[in-house]
């Protein structure tokens, strides 16, 4: 599908490493609530490290880290407010089950029953 109700609908591509790339909306976002039209002031990329910033103060980042642990932020958020969510980076048939056993507003910590393999995370929400 290259439309939805007349609008251009945006392309995503993923790579093995689980990093959202090649994201080049062909419209600036508009919420459906309001008028105001959103739109990416500031990105970043270093590695697997990346965020996207809009004009709104959302925040979108995301990472790898090499074993289960904490992650610190690369953008802190305005409050405890937002989204994280983790996958382990493995191609082991048996999975285990992944869960965040504590957040802030700058870090959150990953914890599995099983092994300490690569977490692949990705965080969303307002930034400070």
């Amino acid at each position: 599908f290259s439309k939805l109700n007349s609008s251009p609908v945006p392309s995503y591509s993923f790579s093995y490493d689980g990093v959202i790339s090649n994201f080049q909306p062909k419209q600036p976002f508009r919420a459906m609530d309001s008028n105001e039209v959103h739109h990416i002031i500031e990105t970043y990329v270093n590695g697997a490290s990346w965020y996207r910033v809009w004009s709104d103060g959302w925040c979108e980042q995301g990472g790898k880290l090499s074993a289960l642990g904490t992650v610190t932020f690369l953008k802190a958020f305005r409050d405890t407010n937002y989204t994280v969510v983790g996958i382990k980076n493995r191609s082991a048939a048996q999975a285990y089950p992944l869960s965040v056993s504590g957040y802030t507003q700058t870090q959150a910590t990953f914890a599995s029953s099983g092994d300490g393999s690569a977490v692949l995370w990705m965080a969303s929400g307002y930034i400070a």
